[in-house]
């Protein structure tokens, strides 16, 4: 699920748009804007975060937004005021702001705005789209990127991250990947499954390698996040 922070001192707003947001599927939560500007990281990376117009005067939304977007792992995500009617010929667009939806808007047409944004922004169809912590598999390009820097993988690697992550918590023996990934035609050992494991991890980092898990004298499986 797509992680989105609120950054505004409106308590009611906060709680009216953390419902709304919640309700179509999101993880959404208020967010202090001062622990940016200080610098301090993220315990999670968001996907987006909605910057309200309102409760943050200009100034203070680019001096944000240009922290943000100085950040290697957050320049990329989608920066969205939250604005009224009456504010829209002020908006700035030269502080960063990607975009903006309205306050007053109802929550499916703020689901349409937000589904249309995270599309802009990955330039794919979401159905195309497998979303796991900070990591994206791409299915319709084969390609992988974690925090929007790409990984390259060879094809199988590829393939094996891509079978194991479409059945996330199934434990999978070398032969069943065997079979799976490299076809039952197929005459290596199952040792090549513990050398592209491996490579794997090694490609995937310290923050995404222990989402394949090893399942001692049996195989591996693909790690169910915390929402699953």
């Amino acid at each position: 699920m797509n992680r989105i922070l609120i950054l505004s001192s409106d308590k009611e707003l906060n709680k009216r748009l953390k419902a709304d947001l919640t309700g179509l599927g999101y993880i959404a939560s208020p967010y202090d804007k001062d622990k940016i500007i200080k610098g301090e990281p993220f315990e999670k990376r968001p996907d987006m975060i909605i910057i309200d117009a309102s409760s943050v005067p200009s100034s203070e939304r680019a001096n944000l937004c240009q922290i943000l977007k100085k950040d290697k792992e957050l320049k990329n995500i989608p920066l969205i005021a939250l604005i009224r009617e009456e504010d829209i010929k002020g908006l700035d667009w030269t502080t960063g702001i990607d975009d903006f939806i309205f306050a007053k808007d109802t929550p499916y047409e703020i689901e349409a705005r937000l589904k249309f944004i995270f599309w802009r922004f990955s330039k794919i169809d979401t159905k195309d789209t497998i979303k796991i912590d900070e990591m994206v598999i791409n299915l319709a390009n084969y390609e992988v990127s974690i925090k929007g820097e790409p990984i390259e993988l060879t094809f199988k690697e590829y393939e094996m991250l891509k079978f194991l992550a479409t059945h996330r918590g199934r434990v999978f023996t070398r032969d069943a990947l065997l079979n799976q990934v490299w076809g039952y035609e197929y005459f290596g050992g199952t040792r090549t499954v513990d050398v592209h494991v491996r490579r794997l991890r090694s490609k995937l980092g310290a923050e995404c390698e222990s989402l394949i898990e090893t399942v001692r004298n049996v195989g591996y499986r693909f790690k169910l996040s915390e929402e699953e």
